[in-house]
């Protein structure tokens, strides 16, 4: 005996899936940009320029401009008499400007020394702190200061 056959059960129409509407990269630049607060910076820099009377320094006085201008230069000095060009460096033909940054205690005593700039010349950087290690001790800082920092550039360049 045929067994009877189950009509099937009618399967629904699948759910048109309609996808959320997604903003456009433009459209969402221009609402981030709508959010951010806009800063006029000529507006700020113009308010910048007003500073109150008793923030600013007082002026200084030319004896002690004088008092640091030598002192630096004494160091310096010191330092230039320990300079030296290699001649690896010459024979290479490197020039370099190399700029340094010292600080000095308040007896004289080289507290740091390092390279800030170069053009990486290992050789001019490593002559360059060594003469102002050579050079150390300074004298004593003036205007008893605790300690003393100078930034300086030690030139080198072949003669033409």
């Amino acid at each position: 005996i045929p067994e009877e056959i189950p009509e099937p059960e009618e399967i629904p129409e699948p759910e048109e899936i309609v996808p959320e509407e997604i903003e456009e990269p433009e459209e969402m630049e221009e609402d981030l940009m709508e959010e951010t607060e806009t800063v006029d910076y000529q507006a700020d820099q113009e308010e910048s320029e007003e500073i109150p009377e008793e923030n600013l320094m007082p002026p200084l006085d030319p004896r002690v401009v004088e008092l640091r201008n030598n002192y630096n230069q004494q160091v310096l000095s010191a330092i230039g008499r320990r300079k030296v060009y290699p001649a690896g460096s010459r024979r290479r033909e490197e020039e370099d400007d190399v700029r340094l940054r010292i600080l000095i205690d308040s007896r004289g005593r080289l507290l740091e020394a390092e390279v800030l700039d170069s053009k990486g010349f290992k050789q001019l950087d490593d002559v360059s702190l060594r003469a102002v290690r050579r050079a150390a001790p300074f004298p004593s800082p003036p205007e008893n200061a605790d300690s003393w920092e100078l930034i300086f550039f030690m030139e080198y360049k072949l003669d033409s």
